[in-house]
């Protein structure tokens, strides 16, 4: 009904069930992320992009830069305290680096 209308889904992403603990439970301190949950959340993202892809959504953004310790850290791709990217970057950047750019 609309060629020209274009699709952006946001904030894709996975998330620990603890987050926001922080916040909401005085003095909550949440344990560390799984062994291999940075590599999960990253392959996760790599799948939800090119399942996308195929559906013929434009845009799938992927949430978010950086999660402080009270903001949502298992959702973070750059670590709040070292300023180092984890999986979730790397994915993205090989994404980025590594597909075709769509042209209008």
């Amino acid at each position: 009904m609309s060629p020209a209308t274009k699709v952006d889904l946001d904030e894709l992403g996975a998330i620990l069930p603890e987050d926001g603990k922080d916040n909401s439970v005085p003095g909550y301190a949440a344990p560390p992320q799984p062994q291999n949950y940075w590599n999960l959340a990253g392959a996760m993202y790599a799948y939800l992009y090119i399942e996308t892809a195929r559906l013929g959504i434009d845009v799938a953004g992927e949430s978010q830069l950086v999660g402080y310790h009270t903001q949502y850290p298992s959702v973070t791709m750059i670590d709040a305290e070292t300023a180092r990217p984890n999986a979730r970057f790397r994915t993205l950047e090989l994404l980025k680096d590594n597909l075709p750019r769509a042209t209008s």
